[in-house]
């Protein structure tokens, strides 16, 4: 129990590293309206994406903005903005509201409203600027939500999971021993391990190159390792997935040890992949996107790590403590130990030995 809960601690406390980094990450729509201001206005000098907003905003009367003003949802202006104004969706400059520079919007429309711009006015029309799709009507990768795809690799370990506890649970087991043994010695030996990865590519590349027959097999041998190594990083996780979801699924109940198995494996992953699915909830959001992406690459490596280096402490799961020596208890002699083996030409079978009288007192 105390092993298992230190692998969960060890998990959580070295997630929340990364997450102090300051950079801030550009959501789906941020870099949509980048990418569409670029192909609409070329040569033109963008806002920076750090300071491009999410959602709708406003200028309030009153206010100064120094530089341009950049938001991914509609946009109203009511104060003054020293430079340009850029918005996906209506942008209205009302009463007292200023733009010196130009007023951009896409898919939407630029509506003077008791306000004035200095430069030009642009809309750029929806049939052009249809949020989510390339111009040939197909979804890109940025613009998939990262829920789904945080789900769908969910549901890929879960079948990879299901997969190795119905034809490698052993292995699985050595792995998942081994990580209960000592999680801080797994974590260590797969640090090691993914520093030896690449020296050891090249050790066995220069090694094949020596031969030309070894020449010809440098790509059969280079498309092995990666499989090997990407084989021992997945046992490892699911190694751990398995241990953190049953450190925390105690009850058991009338389940079978495939069951329980089962939903300890099944628990961990879910536990293992939260903070994947609450980054893509939280998208919108770039700092709480920052955050939660952080701590989900942080639990995620140390899983692996962990994982993989217990993946080769126990030579992938094979390696097993030797059964306890076969042999009869001290002070008892079998009755049948006297015997001869098998029958040998040549050599007189064994008497049974008797009790004598002395023997007796």
């Amino acid at each position: 129990m105390r092993s298992r809960i230190l692998v969960l601690a060890g998990v959580l406390c070295a997630a929340v590293a990364p997450a102090a980094t300051g950079q801030r990450v550009a959501t789906d729509s941020v870099k949509l309206l980048l990418g569409r201001l670029a192909k609409e206005l070329p040569g033109r000098a963008l806002p920076a994406p750090a300071t491009i907003t999410t959602g709708a905003r406003t200028v309030p009367a009153g206010a100064r903005e120094t530089g341009d003003v950049a938001t991914t949802g509609p946009l109203a202006v009511h104060g003054d903005v020293a430079g340009s104004a850029y918005a996906m969706g209506d942008l209205v400059v009302g009463v007292g509201g200023h733009v010196h520079g130009d007023a951009i919007t896409i898919g939407g429309k630029v509506r003077l409203d008791g306000g004035s711009v200095d430069g030009d006015m642009r809309s750029v029309a929806a049939a052009t600027a249809t949020v989510g799709t390339d111009d040939d009507g197909a979804l890109p990768a940025s613009a998939r939500s990262p829920f789904f795809q945080a789900t769908g690799w969910l549901v890929v370990l879960l079948l990879i999971g299901l997969g190795t506890l119905v034809f490698a649970d052993r292995y699985l087991d050595g792995v998942v021993k081994e990580l209960e043994r000592s999680f801080t010695r797994a974590f260590l030996i797969g640090v090691a391990g993914e520093l030896a990865l690449l020296p050891a590519l090249l050790l066995i590349g220069v090694g094949l190159a020596l031969t030309i027959l070894g020449i010809l097999l440098i790509p059969a041998a280079v498309v092995a390792f990666v499989l090997a190594a990407a084989g021992l990083f997945t046992l490892g996780y699911l190694g751990v997935a398995s241990v953190v979801g049953g450190a925390l699924v105690r009850d058991a109940g009338r389940l079978s040890a495939r069951g329980a198995a089962l939903r300890a494996l099944l628990a961990g992953l879910v536990i293992l992949m939260a903070f994947w699915l609450l980054s893509g909830l939280v998208s919108f959001n770039a700092i709480a996107l920052m955050v939660t992406r952080g701590i989900a690459v942080a639990i995620t490596w140390v899983a692996a790590t962990a994982g993989f280096g217990a993946a080769l402490a126990s030579r992938g799961g094979a390696l097993r403590r030797r059964p306890a020596a076969i042999g009869t208890p001290s002070g008892r002699t079998d009755d049948l130990s006297w015997q001869t083996p098998t029958p040998v030409r040549g050599v007189a079978a064994a008497r049974r030995p008797t009790t004598t009288a002395g023997d007796r007192r």
